[in-house]
């Protein structure tokens, strides 16, 4: 950055270098204000570009001269702003050198600039009355900007607003409108990427003042692969080579070294892990310049596809940045390369990331999944720690040791999957955007059936409407941790509920035939799969506000449904106007996730502050059937 003092400057006209020119004449004068936005996909160069104003605009809010900037952005970096923030440089900022300061793009922008954004007025951020004694060389506005998504691209010739280029298309918005891995993963923009359903990524982290949880359903409803990887990882039953023993117990003996060299630190980590993995892990180079730790690749006609990354650090909190935030964004960087486009139109990019800082590891799973796209990052295990902290240490090396053989196996299976994945011509839809058990087994059949949308909103929403293969009977479909399926049966049987076709693990062929294993009031256990009946109807909930009118006996139904419960000692637990539906062939209860046996079922963690529960209902409270009375009381009071 070139300090003011390098350059004298000398203004040509010194009656406005004294600021002496008449207000009328000020007003109409125009001035020239020196931007520069910065972007590191959209600007790489740091173009710096002059926008003309009036006197009397100088004089009024930033707001008046936003759309223009806007315009401006768009025509030249085409990127569509929805949201301008401003800064101005702490020194003077040379336009004709701004384009050597490619620092800029990997630094954090309050190391240089000033916030402008809560400021407002023009003259006040620029610090001069009237503008006309602007340095006509330097940059006087840093800009910055989220994009407006909510535009439809143009769709390819022959594609339609569903087709598969959409998908990608959508990877890359996402992209573009982020910095570099390792900026984003710092907390001031990771706070603000998690404010936007456009930018977040769904991985648990979220903003105070943000609108939304980045919540997503379990990772495992998205492809077998994860699920695999924690059962090879707690399995019992395994068997493991000694090669992989000794080369963890290798990586073991450095791992708590304490490295001052990042280049030493990343070599040292990738050549013990490619001798765990039996991989290369190789260097990528990812947009804007920035280098990911590592990725570990198969090439399939050309293309080279990741199906593991690797973020290191040497230590948590250096670069002041999180190790494993960097991994993920540098995972969607990854499928946002355009040849990456019939992959991310075919599947839901499974990926592994391995995130390192120091002698401590983490894996995690990654999918793009949902449409409009989510991005989705959860752990698979616990932070694992690979140093060695005393003298006995076997019995760590050898469940450290499982977890890498776990990875190992996976790699492999993950790496058939893609070689064996079909491509599908552009304009085909695609079941990428949805779960992908697809079956279920009824007695001695077997149905398939297609995703036709969420039935909630929200990304966190697990929760699909289905249809069977032959378009004969619509189903709902919804994953679970606990569930009552006991209760759903027996109010199904009565016509109650809707017919529960299938209750059990997500390959659709294992019905679950044991009670639901409750610890200290939390559920222990696998992520299953329940395929019901879908009823036509309204719930309770929306004919009250539609104002529809409500069938005269629905509460003396309702109570019907749960004296057949009571008299099994099942208590429902969530009698709620949501969980009634009205339907032509009667009144029926749905939603059997909390249903229990009473005395022995407890009430979930996280009970919603805003719903007037019944005495007694609390988080880890035992569910009791009077608890069930009083909210039948309470939901027909309306």
């Amino acid at each position: 950055m070139t300090d003011s003092k390098s350059k004298p400057r000398m203004l040509k006209n010194s009656q406005r270098a004294r600021g002496e020119l008449p207000q009328a004449e000020v007003a109409e004068q125009m001035l020239s204000i020196n931007w520069l936005f910065l972007h590191p996909q959209r600007n790489p160069k740091l173009r710096t570009y002059p926008v003309k104003i009036s006197g009397k605009q100088y004089k009024g809010s930033l707001d008046e001269i936003e759309e223009l900037l806007k315009e401006q952005i768009l025509q030249r970096f085409k990127f569509n702003a929805r949201q301008l923030d401003y800064y101005t440089p702490k020194t003077t900022l040379l336009a004709s050198d701004v384009d050597a300061e490619r620092n800029l793009l990997e630094r954090d922008i309050y190391d240089f600039a000033s916030s402008a954004s809560s400021i407002r007025l023009i003259n006040k951020v620029l610090g001069d009355a009237t503008g006309i004694n602007l340095d006509s060389e330097a940059v006087h506005l840093v800009v910055t900007a989220d994009e407006d998504t909510e535009i439809e691209l143009e769709p390819e010739q022959g594609d339609t607003l569903q087709s598969l280029p959409q998908r990608h298309a959508q990877v890359q918005r996402m992209r573009r409108a982020l910095p570099t891995p390792s900026t984003a993963a710092k907390s001031q923009y990771f706070n603000k990427n998690q404010k936007n359903v456009r930018t977040a990524i769904y991985n648990g982290f979220f903003s105070l003042g943000g609108s939304f949880t980045p919540l997503a359903p379990p990772i495992g409803i998205f492809h077998p692969i994860f699920d695999s990887y924690r059962r090879y990882a707690t399995s019992p039953d395994i068997t493991l080579d000694q090669t992989l023993v000794e080369n963890v117990s290798k990586a073991m003996t450095n791992a708590a070294e304490i490295i001052v060299s990042e280049d030493k630190g990343n070599d040292q980590m990738q050549s013990h892990l490619a001798a765990i993995l039996s991989r290369s892990i190789r260097p990528v180079q990812s947009v804007g310049s920035t280098n990911a730790d590592g990725k570990i690749t198969i090439e399939i006609d050309g293309r080279e596809i990741a199906i593991g990354v690797l973020g290191r650090q040497r230590m948590f909190g250096e670069g002041g940045y999180d190790p494993v935030t960097k991994a993920e964004y540098s995972t969607l960087n990854f499928w946002a390369k355009e040849g990456m486009r019939p992959y991310v139109n075919a599947s839901c990019c499974p990926t592994f990331i391995l995130a390192t800082a120091g002698a401590w590891l983490t894996i995690l799973g990654f999918v793009v999944t949902g449409s409009p796209i989510e991005v989705v990052a959860q752990p698979l295990a616990d932070i694992l720690w690979l140093g060695e902290a005393t003298p006995y240490e076997d019995t760590h090396v050898y469940n450290v040791a499982r977890v890498f053989n776990a990875l190992r196996k996976c790699l492999d299976e993950l790496e058939a999957y893609y070689r064996g994945l079909t491509l599908p011509p552009t304009s085909s839809p695609t079941p990428a955007s949805f779960p992908y058990p697809t079956v279920y087994t009824c007695g001695e059949d077997e149905f398939r059936f297609k995703y036709i949308c969420r039935l909630e909103e929200g990304a966190w929403s697990a929760t699909f409407l289905a249809e069977t293969e032959d378009k004969t009977s619509k189903l709902v479909v919804k994953f679970v941790d606990r569930y009552g399926a006991d209760a759903h049966r027996l109010l199904a049987n009565a016509g109650y509920a809707p017919a529960l076709h299938y209750f059990g693990t997500l390959d659709g062929r294992t019905p679950a035939t044991t009670p639901d294993v409750m610890k200290s009031g939390l559920y222990v256990g696998p992520v299953r799969m329940v395929v019901m009946e879908y009823v036509e109807g309204t719930t309770l909930h929306d004919a009250v506000h539609d104002r529809e009118d409500i069938p005269a006996n629905a509460k003396q139904e309702t109570a019907r449904a749960l004296s057949i419960l009571h008299n099994e000692d099942f208590v429902y637990g969530d009698l709620r106007s949501p969980n009634v539906m009205l339907s032509k062939s009667g009144l029926k209860l749905i939603d059997f996730d909390w249903a229990g046996k009473e005395g022995v079922a407890t009430y979930p963690r996280r009970l919603s502050k805003g719903i007037p529960w019944a005495k007694g209902v609390a988080d880890f409270a035992p569910m009791r059937k009077a608890h069930d009375l009083a909210m039948l009381i309470k939901v027909f009071l309306v």
